[in-house]
């Protein structure tokens, strides 16, 4: 849901910042500026750096764990652990699966969240993010509710389904020119559960999905990519949807009806 590093901008939110700050920086020089436009640029500037910082003052938070490992790793993930924490507890759900474990840090988050029973499997292609991943969820209270499956994501979720598994609540981020792939599984196969919830990240990616000629360049495949995705998800008459502006953009999806 966000960079390693957070002084790279990897959402819309982050090149408005980016942007603005420049622009006011280049119209200081200016001499010829009026008065008006200096104010609206520094209004504009406070308010979306405003938007990218307070909603992190103002959410409860993360675990001393989850904390450790964004201080061990430099990353800004803290609005993204608390947003996966709270759709678990809103949802209530039990069995928990997740596409893409990276580094760890969402499994932690969302497992903590399980009742006592709970249980949380995640899947990752590379085999030094998985034992990364493992390693530090030993380190935590939850080792026992998280599965880590090693492999590529496509074959292990054609395998769960093929073995009737369900889950209450699914979290997709992984290769993203696999979105539409991930997506066909999930319901064909009926992963999610009649009353689930299945989220994907990075729906939005950059701006790069909406934005023609974006500005960099080895974004424009993968945002294509997600557009597409996008589009399958709104015409497929089995789900509903709705696109959230969330750091780089969360879809949430559910079975029409439900």
């Amino acid at each position: 849901m966000s960079s390693r590093n957070p002084n790279i901008s990897v959402t819309p939110l982050d090149f408005a910042v980016e942007s603005l700050e420049q622009l006011k920086r280049e119209a200081v020089a200016l001499d010829s500026l009026p008065e008006s436009m200096h104010t609206l640029l520094d209004r504009s500037c406070k308010l979306v750096s405003g938007l990218r910082r307070y909603p992190v003052e103002m959410s409860t938070g993360i675990s001393k764990a989850a904390q450790k490992q964004l201080l061990l790793l430099k990353c800004f993930w803290i609005i993204s652990g608390c947003t996966l924490k709270m759709f678990i507890r809103m949802c209530g759900a039990k069995r928990v699966l997740e596409v893409g474990c990276f580094t760890g840090f969402s499994a932690l988050n969302m497992a903590e969240v399980l009742p006592s029973d709970g249980v949380l499997v995640t899947i990752e292609k590379e085999e030094v993010f998985a034992r990364f991943a493992r390693e530090f969820f030993d380190t935590t209270d939850v080792k026992d509710k998280i599965e880590i499956r090693t492999g590529d994501a496509i074959k292990e979720l054609e395998a769960a389904g093929e073995r009737g598994e369900q889950y209450d609540f699914i979290f997709v981020d992984a290769a993203k020119v696999e979105y539409k792939d991930y997506l066909k599984i999930i319901l064909d196969y009926k992963l999610l559960a009649q009353k689930g919830n299945l989220l994907f990240d990075n729906t939005i990616f950059k701006g790069s999905t909406f934005i023609d000629n974006f500005w960099l360049e080895k974004s424009i495949p993968l945002g294509r990519a997600i557009h597409a995705f996008n589009v399958m998800v709104e015409n497929d008459p089995r789900i509903e949807e709705v696109v959230l502006p969330v750091r780089d953009g969360l879809t949430i999806i559910r079975w029409a009806g439900e």
